[in-house]
């Protein structure tokens, strides 16, 4: 029998039998991943203060300056904390009227099939402090 990875499947939910809800779905299990590391900020944990990205700083910045320094940090976190996946690339879409920034990250799997996870949207420059929509 093969070894299926198996994984708390996020956002946490308990079954209907009041069981955690698990996924052995691989492109489930990576876009969570994914989005754990990119989703936190350096210094957030405690007992892993390295841990994470820096595109929490990006939210700050220019639309053009956001979008330049996400691909490097988006690629840092990749090679640091996901050496099994290939980082390809991101698409950004910016709405000037919305002040929102959308990203999205494709990259490789280990079996090389192909995907991508939206790691979600942040208001750029607002009068409020950032937050994901």
């Amino acid at each position: 029998m093969a070894n299926i990875e198996q994984a708390i499947s996020l956002p946490f939910t308990l079954g209907i039998n009041g069981s955690i809800v698990t996924t052995t779905d691989q492109r489930k299990l990576w876009a969570d991943r994914v989005l754990s590391v990119i989703g936190t900020a350096l210094g957030e944990r405690v007992q892993r203060y390295y841990f994470g990205s820096k595109i929490h700083f990006d939210n700050f910045d220019s639309v053009t300056g956001a979008e330049e320094s996400l691909y490097k940090h988006i690629s840092e976190a990749f090679s640091d904390y996901l050496p099994l996946l290939n980082f390809s690339d991101l698409q950004t879409s910016y709405s000037k009227d919305t002040g929102v920034l959308e990203v999205t990250v494709f990259y490789s799997l280990p079996d090389d099939t192909t995907t991508e996870t939206k790691i979600g949207t942040v208001l750029i420059n607002g009068t409020q402090p950032p937050k994901e929509i």
